[in-house]
């Protein structure tokens, strides 16, 4: 070897870049619509003004096409509409407000049970009375455990 020779060419020659897989990809042609001229597109060098017109064109095609069915809509269909969701709010409220006064009722009735057993088996039966007791509170921790769990995933969701 030469001396004269530097390490960049003492080294094998490299293969040529492969083109990322976008490249690769043939690319189907799709027709364009013909961008109306503006003064100013007219006063571009050709090769700037091609650009300007596909970078229009795309915009064009990107946003969305009126619907025919939304020229159709009258007020009548708006009022209608608007009156429908009214109805579906009164009646989720009134959904929500009957669930809360059931947890309500069924937690009285829990608490006047509890309270029937605590009577009845505190004054003979005092060690059933703590086992009852520690079955309830086992219960309820499990019931909140599991919510707690639920309200975990449904977030991670």
């Amino acid at each position: 070897m030469n001396n004269n020779t530097t390490k960049k060419e003492q080294r094998s020659p490299r293969r040529p870049r492969r083109s990322s897989r976008v490249e690769n990809v043939t690319k189907i042609p799709q027709p364009q619509p013909k961008v109306e001229a503006v003064p100013v597109l007219e006063q571009l060098p050709p090769e700037l003004k091609k650009n300007v017109e596909s970078a229009l064109s795309t915009q064009k095609t990107e946003t969305p096409l009126p619907s025919s069915l939304a020229d159709k809509i009258t007020e009548q269909h708006i009022e209608k509409i608007l009156e429908l969701t009214a109805q579906e709010d009164t009646r989720r409220y009134m959904e929500t407000l009957q669930r809360r006064r059931y947890r309500l009722v069924y937690f009285i009735l829990g608490m006047i049970g509890f309270g029937l057993l605590a009577v009845f088996t505190i004054g003979q039966h005092t060690d059933l009375f703590k086992e009852i007791v520690k079955l309830f509170f086992v219960f309820t921790g499990g019931i909140g455990a599991g919510y707690a769990f639920k309200g975990y995933f449904d977030k991670k969701k």
